[in-house]
Formats: C-alpha cells, structure tokens, sequence
C-alpha cells in the first residue's frame, strides 16, 4: 500500500526563492536538523540547501532505493530560468531515490522528506551538472529544486 496525497496540490504555485533558515546536507546525504543548521552556518559553501516549506504527513519516510512521485520546479539560481518543470497539473514525475536520473542533489534533498511534504533545494554545482552544465544549465551553475512529494511506493 503506497501512501498518497489529496488534490490540494493542484493549487499550488512554485516558489523558487531561498530567504528563510535551511537544513544542510553534505556528500553523506544526510540533512541537519534545520533548527541546529542555519544558511549563514554552512561549514562546506558546497553543500546542499534545504528549506522544509511543509512538513509532510504519514509514517512513511523517503530512503535510497524508494519509488517516488513528485510535482517540480528545477530554475538556474543565477537567472531564474526554468530548465526542468512537473507542475501539479500533469500526472508528476516518478523515480527512484538514488539512481541518480535527475540530480544527485535531488536523491540527496529528497532523503527523510513525508508524503505532501515540500522542500526547496539548493544544489550547488557538484551535486548537480557540475563543469560540464547541462543545456540551458551552464558549467558550474547553482540551481534551485522547489519539489512537492506526492507518493512514496
């Protein structure tokens, strides 16, 4: 049995813009407790940025190897532009945890989060297309992940 959200999704509006305290995750994919961890505390200028917007609800918890569903909004941080979008009024975007077909600041920022949750992630280059850059992503690029998690299988 696979834990599901409501249709409250439908209505959302995407909101790429970092300006409120953030967990940290490192290499290890582990997030900090974002009460301990503050943006302006980051020991590694590298690592991932996560922003909880909404806790999300149930028992079930993402882990490497889970089969997801998620609504999102990927933006070049620099510019704002969008180079990879699930909006809530498609059918979401599902994958497993950790195998690496999007980001791998994704699998990481993704880790620990509960259905109906939501996370805005910052993905600095290493985690993400790195020196090569990636179509409308460039070398060494910072991008920005609103994500919405809507199934855990």
């Amino acid at each position: 049995m696979s834990e599901t959200q409501g249709t409250a999704l439908n209505r959302v509006e995407f909101v790429p813009h970092v300006s409120a305290p953030l967990a940290v995750a490192s290499g290890s994919g582990q997030a900090t407790n974002p009460k301990r961890k503050m943006l302006d505390q980051r020991q590694d200028p590298h690592d991932i940025i996560i922003k909880d917007v909404k806790e999300g609800t149930g028992t079930k918890v993402v882990e490497n190897g889970s089969y997801i569903t998620i609504y999102m909004k990927a933006v070049v941080q620099a510019t704002q532009e969008i180079f990879a979008e699930c909006a809530p009024s498609g059918p979401g975007w599902i994958f497993e945890v950790g195998s690496g077909v999007f980001l791998n600041g994704l699998d990481k920022g993704v880790l620990g989060m509960k259905v109906s949750g939501r996370r805005v992630l910052v993905i600095p280059p290493k985690f993400a297309y790195g020196a090569e850059g990636n179509g409308k992503v460039p070398a060494n690029a910072t991008v920005v992940v609103d994500v919405i998690l809507v199934k855990i299988e």
